[in-house]
């Protein structure tokens, strides 16, 4: 489904991605690992196109040149990123925000439909749909941010953290919701601080480093020989 070819991205003078390559098929679940500072969350930026390339491309379907469309084309090509730290829109309501995530979208009948389906997986999103966001809790912001994103029908979810400051309790019922999603057959590229849930739930990983993948396998075999992977990353299961 999406391909990076030797992808390089700059920040003015640093070199924040160094020819990374990957790819993610249809219907996999693929975590990328590392050290912060890494080049986790700019793989995402750039495949959502929020930050250029400085070299490189980004192919969806074996044929799309990803790299060349603006973020909105992104998302209309099914390619939605959650990212880092949830950003929701803090002064609108959770239901106002769910219908940002239904921009490029035309049928209100239609986007109806999938604002109740979100409903139905969120119940307590319902229940606070006419509370401001920014009064959410934390975990209740990360099920707002994946269910915005799932306003926008996605075929490939980019998710940046999204354990990142939630309680172990509310770690597990985030992933319990991306193991269903991606059962339900949306496809996942993974970027999580937190490698032995990323490894539970995910097919295969990268781990990066400095800009570099420096590791690919699947990711039972990574769980097995967790001394490969934590001497790049810095990182334990």
């Amino acid at each position: 489904m999406l391909e990076l070819k030797d992808v390089h991205v700059s920040y003015g003078s640093v070199r924040a991605l160094e020819g990374i390559s990957l790819q993610v098929g249809s219907g996999e679940l693929v975590a990328l690992l590392g050290p912060n500072g890494a080049g986790k969350s700019t793989t995402l930026r750039a495949i959502s196109r929020l930050v250029p390339l400085r070299r490189g491309a980004i192919v969806l379907d074996g044929a799309v040149p990803l790299h060349r469309d603006p973020p909105e084309g992104v998302v209309r090509r099914g390619v939605v990123h959650v990212p880092e730290g949830r950003q929701i829109f803090p002064e609108l309501t959770v239901e106002e925000n769910l219908w940002t995530g239904a921009f490029t979208r035309r049928h209100r009948a239609e986007i109806r439909q999938d604002l109740e389906a979100v409903y139905q997986r969120f119940p307590r999103l319902k229940e606070r749909r006419h509370q401001l966001g920014g009064t959410l809790s934390g975990g209740e912001q990360q099920m707002l941010a994946i269910g915005r994103a799932l306003m926008a029908r996605p075929r490939l979810l980019l998710l940046d953290e999204p354990s990142m400051g939630l309680s172990p309790r509310l770690v597990e019922e985030v992933f319990t919701i991306i193991g269903d999603l991606h059962r339900e057959g949306v496809s996942i590229l993974l970027v999580e601080q937190n490698a032995h849930i990323a490894l539970q739930v995910a097919g295969r990983a990268y781990v990066l480093e400095n800009g570099r993948v420096v590791l690919s396998a699947p990711a039972r075999e990574l769980r097995s020989r967790e001394e490969v992977w934590s001497a790049y990353t810095g990182l334990r299961a």
